[in-house]
């Protein structure tokens, strides 16, 4: 009771200057968002000054090497160039259109890289082009990066994927029965169109644009694999795949089975036709 009337005595001006004003939580922040501002605006002058110098001389002689060294040095501090989490979540411009991939973590450090290094390329072989009046320096190295981004993510991404797929259609092929060996041998070597009729999804994992065959599904599924099987091992939609073997399983046994092979209707237990019963 003391301190609070303690309190209410207190002079009016002391009271207010004894509180803290709210808006001093936001004076340091501001002022480190004009400071990056200003050391932005620097670093983009420096960047320009490099290039017109650069432009100025024969490329690859021993001066302009020496610019290009800073350039390139400049270029590989941290916060210049976008961050692989930068192009991923807020995605790249090309040709007005903004595109978005989500890299899986494991591979995104072998991306970033091969981007990287691609974009260094087209950024040396093109500086001549550059046009301060459209956008800065780091800007223009940004775009080209991202650019890259997506190449790189579709090569790299796109062959780790199919790499999978081929690893998961020779799943155990050891441990099949002669019939099944046979079965097996007669829809790899089969030229068909049926059996290679393709199933295009979108990986649900990386993003790109993935594609398997009929013959490819059915091999699998002679492997042992179930439907959600091959839906987890390759990312396939769920509504892809099923619709897929609905629409073209009932034609792939009738074919097979025109072929000396006699498929259950699940597709998952096979048995050879013994033509010496069925005479």
């Amino acid at each position: 009771m003391c301190r609070r009337k303690n309190e209410l005595q207190m002079p009016i001006t002391q009271k207010f200057f004894t509180q803290k004003n709210p808006l001093e939580d936001l004076v340091e922040p501001i002022n480190q968002l004009v400071l990056s501002k200003e050391r932005n605006a620097m670093l983009n002058q420096q960047l320009r000054d490099l290039v017109e110098q650069m432009k100025q001389l024969p490329p690859s002689s021993r001066e302009w090497r020496k610019l290009l060294n800073q350039l390139l040095k400049i270029l590989n501090t941290p916060g210049v160039l976008s961050s692989i989490e930068t192009l991923m979540y807020r995605g790249v411009t090309v040709h007005s259109r903004r595109i978005q991939l989500i890299c899986p973590e494991k591979w995104r450090e072998e991306v970033y890289a091969e981007a990287k290094a691609n974009a260094f390329v087209r950024i040396v072989e093109g500086i001549n082009n550059y046009k301060p009046e459209k956008a800065t320096f780091k800007t223009w190295v940004n775009q080209i990066l991202g650019v890259e981004y997506l190449k790189a993510h579709n090569n790299i991404v796109r062959n780790k994927v199919q790499t999978m797929s081929l690893d998961a259609i020779s799943h155990d092929s050891t441990a099949l029965s002669e019939e099944d060996k046979l079965l097996r041998e007669f829809i790899e070597q089969d030229t068909g169109e049926l059996l290679r009729k393709p199933l295009s999804y979108i990986n649900q994992e990386t993003q790109v644009k993935g594609r398997i065959l009929l013959k490819e599904v059915l091999l699998m599924l002679l492997d042992g694999y179930k439907q959600k099987d091959i839906r987890s091992e390759l990312h396939i939609p769920p509504q892809s795949l099923s619709s897929f073997i609905k629409r073209n399983g009932e034609k792939a046994i009738d074919y097979l089975r025109k072929n000396g092979f006699d498929f259950e209707p699940n597709i998952e237990k096979k048995r050879k036709v013994d033509d010496t019963k069925n005479a």
